[in-house]
């Protein structure tokens, strides 16, 4: 048995107020192995300080911090602090020893939390995260380890180098705004390619290296939600991939969309790592106009672009409702510090890890209505996606990664089932389960969900994948057939019982989807053809005449369209079928004969509801627990009142309480 694990390990003293731990870590013997000498460091500690200026900055202080993943929580390997041993996890023995050869033969001061804070004392962790925004800021600098080093590291920097230097002059675009390329140069901090250095480069061929970017932004780094703070809270940022180091100009400048080209083309990439990417662009810029507002200059420039680079919670919440946390409340607190509309002391906002989960939920979810982003929340969220209990229906809950309904944004700006009326909700002080709203109750579901259905949308991804997606359009296709039509056995021109325009309407929510290029016609077509692929499929082991042939013999005959067209058309409608799908959505009639897309977890008795100033109509249930009350089901589309028709009939509004 050796002497360390016999040794007691290193035991934390409790920290005073405003005050942090910071690691000296120690450089090797001259005559030590680096890579296999044992790590060795003390705990220094830090007073913070408040903002010395008007502008809010707080003054440098003599540390470094590093933004790393932890990966497996377990804990092999050992620092010894003040000769005791302290567990570490294999991800930051692995960045403390590269940076001790970087450093050697000196000594480092580095803040990690996993060292730096007591992670055994709930009540400490959350002070020192509250703590975060000013540890951050008030650092020499933010080492970002990316992990080890790989043999297409090289090739992935040389793309993303060659991509923003080719294309910089041509300008960019930040959200809607064009940027020119003068501007651009110093939101990125870079220095502009000279003209004759354009016009070589305009001439020169891009390295085909798409694949290794991709790569690169696969990196665990590029997932986690707390580092993205660590990144924008930043004073001077450096990436490192195992050695090395990777100018992080060259990686926001990948995440440009250029004028010119567009976007830099991965086309090996996942759709979630492509999103990540792009993402990690836009908070990059958000950190670029925090720097940028330290200078006259910089504030002139965020003046004269008006581009918009400032985010509130809730955007920021929807825009990085991707990324990964360990326990599920972090996912608040780990984007309190860089949003634009939360104060460093906002009572609701402070890291709690003593109360339950739910209650942390709530609270937060309370305090995005107060801050203006109630309709957001109805249009979002809802039992649909609640996993949790004791949650009030209309709280949005972040903390399920991107399980949130988003009818709302797939259709910005293109419905008005309120018309032009605004939002207005009301709290009642010491109430906290109850918001109260205006809305008229337009329509009510007669029917129950179809239970293999609901069991489809909720089949984890991999497993739809694993299908074949074809295979899963079509069985999810008949089943929601059943739904609405009163004959599917029927194989004509249209299914007997409603048209089929409505129909395609609430299949894909009327097609406004960005991106979307359908007809009426073209919609029609892979409608037709769809659901009898899926009717057919449905009997073809009882039936033995096939009317494929007959099907598109029809389709020509009507629209004039070939079967390579048509299939096409069905495989564009197709995706936008299997994102209802995922989207927890199922086809319905109401009581009134409307074909509607609803929460797949509706049921029989729940009313469709219009509700003042927002643009998508929504499932309410009457509350068992509170009477009088309704809980939100989740944001629908209902044929024939998503523009404002149900106030041209006269209906009024009235109040309704949501719990």
């Amino acid at each position: 048995m050796n002497d360390e694990s016999i040794m007691e390990e290193y035991q934390y003293t409790p920290l005073t107020a405003r005050t942090i731990r910071v690691l000296l870590l120690l450089p090797t013997a001259p005559d030590d192995d680096d890579d296999d000498a044992p790590l060795e460091g003390t705990l220094l500690e830090y007073q913070l300080t408040k903002p010395d200026d008007e502008d809010g900055e707080y003054p440098e202080l003599d540390y470094e911090c590093v933004s790393y993943v932890w990966g497996d929580e377990a804990k092999p390997f050992r620092l010894a602090i003040d000769g005791r041993p302290l567990p570490i996890t294999a991800s930051l023995d692995s960045l403390l020893r590269r940076l001790r050869r970087v450093i050697a033969p000196h000594a480092v001061r580095l803040w990690a939390d996993a060292v730096c804070i007591n992670q055994a004392d709930p009540v400490e962790k959350a002070e020192q995260v509250a703590l975060m925004r000013h540890i951050y800021s008030a650092a020499q600098r933010v080492i970002i380890d990316l992990g080890e080093e790989s043999e297409d590291l090289d090739d992935a920097i040389n793309m993303m180098h060659a991509w923003w230097r080719k294309n910089l002059w041509d300008g960019i675009l930040i959200g809607n705004r064009v940027v020119g390329p003068e501007a651009a140069a110093m939101l990125m901090d870079v220095q502009l390619p000279s003209l004759p250095e354009r016009c070589q480069l305009k001439e020169t061929e891009l390295p085909d290296h798409g694949d290794a970017v991709a790569r690169f932004f696969d990196r665990p780094w590029f997932s986690r939600l707390w580092v993205i703070q660590e990144f924008v809270l930043a004073r001077r940022v450096v990436f490192i991939c195992g050695r090395r180091e990777v100018p992080w100009r060259d990686v926001v400048g990948a995440t440009l969309r250029t004028i010119a080209d567009g976007t830099l083309a991965i086309t090996s990439a996942s759709a979630l790592s492509v999103a990540r990417m792009f993402s990690f662009g836009m908070i990059a810029c958000r950190r670029q106009a925090r720097l940028l507002r330290r200078s006259p200059v910089g504030r002139a420039w965020l003046a004269a672009t008006g581009v918009e680079l400032e985010y509130g919670l809730f955007p920021l919440l929807a825009l990085l409702h991707d990324r990964v946390t360990t326990r599920r409340r972090d996912r608040y607190f780990a984007l309190k510090a860089i949003a634009c509309d939360v104060a460093e002391d906002e009572p609701e906002l402070q890291p709690d890890y003593t109360s339950p989960t739910a209650t942390v939920i709530a609270r937060v979810g309370r305090f995005l209505w107060k801050k203006g982003y109630g309709a957001d929340s109805l249009g979002r969220g809802g039992l649909v996606q609640h996993s949790a209990a004791h949650i009030p229906s209309w709280v949005l809950d972040f903390t399920e990664a991107a399980s949130f309904i988003r009818v709302s944004t797939w259709l910005p700006g293109t419905n008005k089932a309120a018309g032009d009326t605004t939002f207005h909700a009301t709290m009642t002080p010491g109430i906290d389960h109850l918001v109260t709203v205006r809305g008229m109750l337009v329509d009510r579901v007669d029917q129950e969900p179809h239970a293999e259905l609901h069991v489809q949308v909720n089949r984890p991804l991999q497993q739809i994948q694993g299908k074949g997606v074809w295979g899963l359009l079509l069985e999810e296709l008949a089943l929601n057939m059943r739904a609405v039509f009163d004959d599917i056995a029927a194989v004509s021109p249209v299914p007997v019982g409603l048209s089929d325009g409505a129909v395609t309407s609430a299949l894909i929510f009327g097609s406004e989807l960005p991106g979307a290029c359908m007809t009426d016609q073209t919609r029609t077509i892979a409608f037709r053809l769809l659901s009898w692929l899926a009717v057919h499929r449905d009997q073809a082991d009882t039936s033995g005449d096939s009317p494929i042939p007959e099907v598109y013999r029809m389709l020509h005959d009507e629209f004039r369209v070939g079967e390579g067209e048509a299939q096409e058309y069905s495989k564009q409608f197709g995706y936008f079928l299997l994102s209802a799908a995922w989207h927890r959505l199922q086809l319905a009639r109401t009581r009134r004969g409307r074909p509607a897309s609803l929460p797949a977890c509706f049921r029989r008795g729940d009313e469709v509801w219009i509700i003042r100033g927002l643009q998508v109509p929504v499932l309410l249930r009457r509350s068992t627990d509170y009477p009088g009350c309704h809980q939100l089901v989740g944001s629908c589309y209902v044929h024939g009142v998503m523009n404002g028709e149900a106030l041209e009939e006269g209906w009024e509004f009235e109040q309704v309480t949501l719990c």
